[in-house]
């Protein structure tokens, strides 16, 4: 699913949801995370030289705009 802010909005649910905006072949993928709690964030994740995707956290999701 595509990162929305009606996205970001959803409902939490028993497991996490990730919603996810490509970037293009070989810049890497933007994520969004809604936990169980209702926490969200943005992360950035990508492949390295060892072929491993590590997430970057970028920050919190603001429905307002508003830095958390």
């Amino acid at each position: 699913m595509a990162i929305t802010d009606k996205g970001m909005k959803g409902q939490a649910t028993a497991g996490d949801q990730w919603l996810s905006e490509s970037l293009g072949r070989g810049f890497g993928v933007l994520q969004g995370r809604i936990t169980p709690s209702g926490e969200r964030r943005f992360y950035y994740r990508y492949t390295d030289e060892s072929g491993k995707r590590p997430f970057l956290l970028i920050g919190a999701y603001s429905p307002d705009g508003a830095s958390v």
